[in-house]
């Protein structure tokens, strides 16, 4: 028993749209159109994706296929039914998407599947291959629900939805999480030494450009005055969060325990705590769009929206953590060993700016832009 996958009936989909450029060929006489369209549709049809129970396990197998007849396979995966430790089948009107997790060297991984209709067909081939799971229909409406800032409790399917984790590959859901500490916050009694650092930076910018009158220096000293804030913030992060009497900075989560790193504790001592002892861990999360420069709170402008870890804050027996964002550590990862965990994940959208490093690069980009053109317009006037 096999289901086409949904990657297959798209490629079904254009193979019969670009078949109208066939018969276009075929009418302007033109031979050389009509035998390279008639290749593409005939590669575009041969492809198939499916996903089968071939004996004791289930297969996903990729190829070139015409007339019942195979002639490439290049990919196959295989999840040994025995290795299976969960499965979720969720209807989204006509699509249904299939998550499987299952155990593989050693680790937990999780397989996404998307087909178009076919519920019944999928239903049937769980049940002969003794596969339990779980039938849901609401998931898309709860997503919807996180999307328009209500709060909810975060599942494997939530997580994989807004964070984009559902794919072909195998998801692997990885125990150790590593937290970059110099993308966490500064300490409020470290920015005056940043602040200084700027400031003799602007200094010497403000003397060369009154002095020599040389505003080309002067700029290049304003990008260096910009890049000390970061360096300097970065290396004295690093050297603050860093505890030689507990180094680890990785978060380590199990079935059963979570072990956090002393960096996120006010009195710097690393903590486990058993999964009763963890009350909740609270997440914030927005999208920053990618591919504009030029964009607003309400994100109206164009360009590609993606999903991004705010806040995520771990509430325990200990008290509430250092609030950390997704780019000091990689958020969608570790939600979903969380969530796999059966840990308590709330989620929340949030109007905080996602990823505000964007804004300073826009602006920098935008600096520089003017910059050329005044150079520019210095040297032919």
């Amino acid at each position: 028993m096999q289901v086409k996958l949904i990657s297959e009936w798209v490629t079904n989909f254009l193979a019969a749209i670009f078949s109208v450029t066939i018969i276009l060929s075929v009418l302007s006489e033109d031979i050389h159109s009509v035998v390279t369209n008639t290749i593409f549709v005939a590669v575009l049809f041969a492809f198939q994706r499916r996903l089968i129970l071939n004996n004791n396990a289930l297969e996903t197998k990729s190829q070139f296929a015409l007339l019942g007849k195979t002639i490439y396979v290049f990919n196959r995966q295989s999840i040994d039914l025995s290795s299976i430790t969960g499965a979720v089948l969720t209807k989204r009107r006509h699509k249904y998407d299939l998550n499987i997790t299952y155990v593989q060297d050693g680790g937990h991984k999780i397989s996404h599947f998307s087909c178009w209709q076919q519920g019944e067909l999928i239903k049937k081939l769980l049940a002969m291959s003794s596969v339990h799971y779980v039938f849901r229909t609401s998931e898309k409406q709860q997503s919807q629900s996180v999307n328009k800032s209500e709060r909810g409790n975060a599942t494997e399917e939530t997580v994989s939805d807004i964070f984009h984790l559902n794919s072909s590959r195998p998801t692997d859901i990885k125990t150790h999480h590593s937290i970059l500490s110099f993308a966490l916050p500064l300490p409020d009694n470290k920015k005056k030494i940043v602040f200084s650092v700027v400031g003799v930076c602007l200094f010497f910018a403000i003397i060369v450009v009154v002095s020599a009158q040389n505003w080309i220096a002067g700029c290049v000293l304003l990008a260096v005055a910009y890049l000390s804030y970061w360096l300097t913030k970065a290396h004295l992060c690093n050297k603050y969060y860093f505890i030689s009497e507990s180094p680890q900075s990785d978060i380590v989560v199990s079935d059963n325990s979570l072990l956090l790193p002393a960096l996120l504790f006010e009195d710097r001592q690393a903590h486990e705590f058993k999964k009763e002892q963890v009350q909740n861990i609270d997440l914030k999360w927005n999208y920053y769009v990618a591919g504009s420069f030029l964009t607003d709170a309400t994100f109206q402008s164009r360009g590609v929206k993606q999903p991004h870890v705010v806040e995520l804050t771990f509430v325990t027996e200990q008290g509430m953590t250092l609030a950390l964002s997704g780019t000091a550590i990689d958020g969608p990862a570790l939600l979903l060993a969380l969530t796999h965990n059966q840990y308590p994940v709330s989620i929340e959208r949030t109007s905080k700016q996602a990823l505000p490093m964007l804004t300073h690069i826009r602006i920098a980009v935008i600096f520089a832009i003017i910059g050329i053109i005044i150079s520019s317009m210095i040297r032919f006037i």
